[in-house]
């Protein structure tokens, strides 16, 4: 007998959840650690292998999910150039330009991860369908990677700025 709506689908809204609420102090510019910076990526990228992971697999689904990752990764790494960081090297603090974009791409990966958990409840054949949603979880985790690589690769080689410490 299968269910609806499992385990999994729950720690993937949580993880989502997560990624968003990571992704806040970052929109709002505060002060935070260098590592951080990695967290919504780290979780956004395990909410799209779980969403590949539930899905039929094919090589064109493969294909499809490696090709939007790309893409979302080479825009978030244009994307995380133009945006400024201030580090203090001592205490390896890092303040971002106050950006809304990592936000927007979190919401979209808590609602791919809502649409994944709640496509299992939608008749057969019935769109969503979990390709589409997996690699719509790949571009948004792509985009937040090559962001983060591309911010926290310009704070660790910035000059020195004292920050207040979080």
């Amino acid at each position: 007998m299968t269910y609806p709506l499992s385990l999994v689908n729950i720690l993937t809204v949580i993880a989502a959840s997560a990624c968003l609420w990571a992704a806040v102090p970052e929109a709002q510019g505060k002060p935070q650690k260098l590592w951080r910076i990695a967290v919504p990526p780290f979780l956004a990228t395990l909410v799209a292998l779980v969403s590949l992971a539930g899905s039929v697999t094919s090589f064109a689904l493969d294909a499809t999910w490696a090709a939007t990752a790309l893409v979302g990764t080479v825009v978030g790494m244009i994307r995380g150039r133009s945006i400024g960081v201030q580090t203090d090297q001592v205490w390896g603090v890092v303040r971002p330009q106050p950006a809304l974009d990592g936000a927007v791409i979190a919401v979209g990966v808590v609602a791919a991860a809502l649409l994944d958990a709640v496509a299992g409840f939608l008749p057969p054949g019935t769109l969503p369908r979990q390709a589409h949603i997996s690699a719509a979880s790949s571009l948004f985790a792509g985009y937040l990677a090559g962001r983060a690589w591309s911010m926290g690769t310009r704070a660790a080689r910035s000059p020195h700025v004292d920050l207040e410490h979080p």
